[in-house]
């Protein structure tokens, strides 16, 4: 992940959906349609290139990072909503307080198909305002 290789050029983040930790790509309920584009956990190369991407493997070498929005749905057929409560979870543990690490959950929604265009505004809606509030604008207390 970007954010943690370069935390100095960002100021916050947020993931959507995100294949945070690929090395246990193959416990996701989608995860063995995936090795052709990702790498497949069983083979050396396979597993090099999912470990080069892992945010969950990466995290301990990283000192800090700006504040995470991950924001997941529970009914996501093709990404696992663990994934990222994983990676927060460890982000609170390495950082403790300094870093804000929060999950927006929503237990009907799924990964674009299965979403309401109602549950897709009202995440949006929270994710501009988690922006607004990192970047400090007026009406948003930082």
């Amino acid at each position: 992940m970007a954010v943690l290789k370069r935390p100095d050029l960002f100021a916050a983040a947020v993931i959507d959906s995100g294949i945070v930790n690929p090395t246990r790509l193959a416990a996701g309920i989608n995860g063995a349609n995936q090795f052709a584009e990702m790498g497949d956990p069983a083979t050396a190369d396979g597993f090099a290139a999912l470990a080069a991407q892992d945010s969950t493997l990466l995290l301990p070498q990283v000192a800090g990072g700006p504040d995470f929005l991950f924001t997941v749905g529970f009914n996501d057929a093709r990404v696992s909503p663990w994934m990222s409560a994983k990676l927060v979870a460890a982000m609170r543990a390495h950082w403790g307080a300094t870093h804000l690490a929060l999950v927006r959950a929503d237990g009907q929604a799924g990964h674009v198909a299965g979403t309401t265009r109602e549950q897709e505004i009202e995440q949006r809606a929270d994710t501009f305002a988690f922006l607004l509030n990192r970047f400090g604008q007026m009406g948003f207390v930082k």
